[in-house]
């Protein structure tokens, strides 16, 4: 269903709904800019799975304690395994004066390619629907920067994997 895609269409979508979502939720907005908050976030790290290596790029928008995400989990190896997702999410927020804590879930469509080893050739996954689960802890103490720690988890049929990375957040984040 999906073979063929290139990790740079993979992070296409979030990318476009970054200029989709601050006209959604200023449409939404009742008047108070402090209840609406708008980012686009990239995190690196560490993912399931031996020496995997995991990149996150996402979009969201918080308003008031609800919070609606777009992102792209990616995990690899360079000579191994490597599954991706594309996600949309609904969270939960706590947001004081300088941090944020959201948690959240969803609906994706994950691919990838299972490799026996190094020197076999690699087998591609069937697409297949998955549970994408996100948890952010960020300090957004400068309104237009944050960062912090960003845990995904995707559970599904074909392979269920995850990370923890350092996160990176732009945006409108009080």
């Amino acid at each position: 269903m999906l073979k063929g895609i290139t990790w740079i269409q993979r992070i296409a979508g979030p990318l476009v709904l970054i200029a989709v979502i601050p006209t959604w939720t200023a449409a939404q907005d009742n008047g108070s800019t402090s209840e609406v908050a708008v980012w686009a976030q990239i995190a690196a790290g560490y993912a399931t799975g031996g020496d995997n290596a995991a990149i996150m790029l996402g979009a969201s928008s918080q308003i008031r304690s609800h919070v609606i995400s777009v992102r792209s989990a990616t995990t690899f190896n360079l000579f191994d395994d490597d599954f991706w997702d594309f996600a949309l999410m609904y969270g939960l927020a706590s947001r004081t004066s300088g941090s944020r804590i959201t948690a959240s879930a969803g609906v994706a469509i994950v691919d990838g390619h299972r490799c026996a080893n190094f020197f076999d050739a690699c087998e591609e996954i069937s697409a297949t629907i998955g549970l994408p689960l996100a948890l952010d802890v960020a300090w957004i103490g400068l309104g237009f920067l944050g960062l912090g720690i960003h845990g995904f988890a995707n559970i599904n049929s074909e392979q269920s994997f995850g990370g923890i990375g350092l996160t990176v957040q732009l945006g409108k984040l009080r």
